[in-house]
């Protein structure tokens, strides 16, 4: 590893060491691990969308596809 120096707004560093208080973890550890994955990975943990095609619906009756023809 490298050691590289990263500067923090007052609130943010507040909330990143709450974190790492919360979690039992470095707050080291905890800014690697947000690295490597909004910058690095980039693959979503969990499906973002499952269409495709174009949106013909709101979302408010977005359970219309059950109903009767």
């Amino acid at each position: 590893m490298t050691k590289r120096q990263v500067y923090l707004r007052e609130e943010d560093l507040r909330a990143l060491q709450v974190a790492a208080q919360r979690t039992g973890r470095s707050t080291a550890s905890l800014t690697r691990e947000a690295i490597q994955r909004v910058w690095i990975d980039r693959t979503p943990a969990r499906p973002v969308a499952i269409w495709g095609g174009p949106v013909v619906r709101s979302s408010m009756d977005h359970d219309a596809i059950y109903d009767e023809p």
